[in-house]
């Protein structure tokens, strides 16, 4: 059964934590072939998603 995300914030929130999730999943493939330009890429990436559900939990207290 789906998740029940009636909040605009909600959606949101579930969203990037989804893309955070595949994120740490690329950094952990993209490590173990040796690529570390892609690794900075993705931990880049991933710093900039956590600022974003930061941004919402700050703005829904």
């Amino acid at each position: 059964m789906p998740l029940a995300l009636t909040e605009p914030a909600e959606r949101r929130r579930y969203t990037i934590s989804a893309r955070l999730a595949t994120e740490q999943v690329l950094i952990d493939y993209t490590r173990s072939r040796g690529w570390g330009r892609e690794v900075k890429r993705h931990e880049a990436t991933c710093r900039r998603l956590q600022h974003l559900l930061d941004e919402l939990d700050d703005a829904t207290q």
